[in-house]
């Protein structure tokens, strides 16, 4: 057969029109535009701003290398970033910008560009050397320090110089529309360091962009390390800082930082487009402080709402006691009545459920920790006016066995529960209760029993073989028996499309592949396993 028979048939091409073509792009990872960005100018400017969409000026990996018989540290030099944001052709691609603080040495500062009277010295004297996070030195053998100025002196010239220069850079990026304000998250230092340190952030960056901020990030975790005093942001930030155009804000906030919580507040409550708060609190507060909430809240008979267009609020992670769920009350009231979403998945007691109201929330996710809290809930839901159609329940360990949600207009239920005792006739009152429910997520922490044939982690496998089922475990025999013999009429008459249930921890739960087998043959519109769209097992077998 010839290698060559002729001039091949052209191939019709596909057109269509750019914005589709974004769209399947937009399912792509970044890192795939990277084998592609040569063929054409669309694709190579989808690479560049992937590439350049965000600048990150938080800390960088911190870099080891050996002095003499010594091993030091520096950080990586933030140079090459500076020269390549600073072209036009980089700059307008920015969208997001990372800040962190700037840390000076107070003992044995190197520095190269200040124009301070200096002294020569060899790096191998008894001086201890320590290097700041911006130079770019790999091998020193003879450096400059600082002579005659006093050591604080010079770590305040030092970080005012680095500050301004972050300043000019990010306040020449004209399309910033997310800001990330991190604390010393990654900042290490040798544990002989000398205290005080100079900690700056580069506020005039907030500042400038303030207008046209879309999403603003405050991680203040790391508030208070290493015996350094708290980062004080509330004398840092600018009294009349305002984002008028500011639609969502995520603050972390830890020991030492929640002193900017006022000025925060204040800040908030000049931006009234405010649609989504992400707030987390990953520490304890002893048990007669209060949750530094960064949102104002009517009080009295003030009705006034700061934020009318307030749609989302998660609260996470840290648990809610008794006195903390009492002092979101007042902001409940306020706003629950304009929330789509809610989710307080750090556990909530049974004094803040009859505040809630249901009549517009679409979205409920949270964690209850005690039966009261569950019994008000279901009341909640059960009541004409609630038109939930999210709901996302995790019950504390204790609550063992629940009764199922009742609600007509309830589409999505994603349910985590300790053990379910009598398994079909809870899946038969599941599908009475919520006749139209679509999508079923339900896992079961312990046990799950049906008569006397009782299932529990330890004693299956890491995988369930579907049907029919040929494993050696009586248990799960009798139940899918069970299944595949209920007459029970509500499940032949139940909308649900979707179903996946597990049983055991987050870290070894295993999909229950033959009582999912079984209820797919009861269930006639029931299509789908573990939300994928069909019901082949796939790689969710091998994972589990």
């Amino acid at each position: 057969m010839p290698l060559w028979s002729g001039p091949s048939k052209p191939v019709a091409s596909i057109v269509l029109p750019p914005e589709i073509w974004l769209e399947i792009l937009g399912y792509l990872p970044r890192s795939a535009f990277h084998s592609f960005r040569h063929l054409n100018a669309v694709l190579w400017n989808l690479y560049l701003d992937g590439q350049y969409g965000t600048l990150d000026l938080a800390a960088k990996k911190v870099l080891e290398y050996k002095l003499g018989k010594k091993w030091m540290t520096r950080f990586e030099s933030f140079d090459h970033m500076f020269q390549v944001y600073g072209l036009s052709c980089i700059s307008h691609r920015v969208g997001t910008i990372t800040l962190a603080p700037y840390i000076e040495y107070a003992t044995g500062t190197l520095q190269r560009s200040l124009a301070v009277p200096t002294r020569k010295v060899n790096s191998t004297s008894s001086l201890r050397w320590l290097p700041t996070k911006f130079l770019g030195v790999k091998r020193p053998v003879t450096e400059l320090v600082p002579e005659p100025l006093s050591k604080l002196d010079f770590q305040a010239v030092k970080a005012r110089a680095i500050t301004d220069k972050i300043q000019r850079l990010t306040c020449s990026l004209p399309h910033v529309m997310k800001i990330v304000v991190r604390s010393l998250h990654n900042v290490h230092f040798e544990q002989d360091v000398e205290l005080p340190l100079t900690c700056t952030y580069p506020y005039g960056t907030l500042s400038y962009h303030a207008q046209n901020i879309f999403h603003l990030v405050l991680d203040l975790e790391n508030g208070l390390w290493a015996g350094l005093n708290p980062i004080d942001l509330d004398k840092d930030l600018p009294t009349t800082l305002a984002f008028p155009q500011l639609h969502t804000f995520e603050a972390t906030f830890g020991e030492g930082s929640w002193v900017a919580v006022p000025r925060i507040r204040e800040i908030l409550s000049r931006s009234t487009t405010l649609e989504t708060v992400i707030l987390r609190y990953p520490f304890t507060l002893d048990d007669n402080s209060d949750i530094p909430l960064p949102l104002s809240i009517p009080s009295g008979s003030d009705t006034r709402v700061n934020f009318p267009q307030l749609r989302i609020f998660r609260f996470s992670p840290r648990p809610l006691e008794v006195h903390d769920t009492d002092l979101l009350i007042p902001f409940i009231n306020a706003y629950s009545r304009q929330l789509d979403t809610l989710n307080l998945e750090s556990g909530v007691s049974d004094t803040l459920i009859p505040h809630l109201d249901l009549s517009s929330m679409r979205t409920l996710q949270i964690r209850l920790k005690t039966n009261a809290a569950y019994a008000g809930l279901l009341s909640l839901i059960k009541a004409p006016n609630c038109i939930l159609l999210h709901l996302s329940l995790i019950l504390d360990s204790h609550l063992a066995s629940p009764r199922p949600p009742s609600s007509s207009k309830l589409r999505v239920l994603q349910l985590k529960v300790a053990e379910i005792t009598g398994f079909l006739s809870f899946i038969a009152s599941l599908a009475e209760n919520c006749p139209h429910l679509v999508s079923l997520d339900l896992t079961v922490r312990t046990k799950i029993s049906e008569g006397l044939a009782v299932v529990n982690r330890a004693m299956l496998p890491s995988v369930l073989p579907r049907l029919p089922y040929t494993g050696y475990v009586p248990a799960v025999s009798v139940i899918t028996s069970s299944i595949e013999h209920a007459q029970d009429q509500a499940l032949q008459h139940w909308d649900l499309f979707n179903l996946d249930i597990q049983i055991g921890a987050i870290h070894n739960a295993i999909t229950l592949w033959p009582f999912m087998d079984a209820l797919a043959k009861k269930v006639p519109t029931l299509k789908s396993f573990c939300g994928k769209g069909h019901m082949s097992t796939g790689k969710s077998q091998s994972e589990g």
